[in-house]
């Protein structure tokens, strides 16, 4: 999972040309977070993906 916030990365090269993505949604998500001073993570177990998502309080 070290590439999945890179932008223009895909997983699964077969789709590729059948998708209308342009593989920015994860590394937009990724700086956007980055920039508040959080932290997201991705996990991968038995054909599931969770994303866990940190953001600091407000002040």
């Amino acid at each position: 999972m070290g590439r999945l916030f890179e932008r223009f990365y895909r997983a699964d090269p077969a789709r590729q040309h059948t998708s209308e993505g342009a593989g920015l949604g994860l590394a937009i998500t990724h700086s956007i977070i980055v920039v508040h001073g959080g932290s997201i993570a991705a996990e991968s177990h038995a054909g599931h993906t969770r994303f866990v998502i940190a953001l600091p309080l407000a002040r």
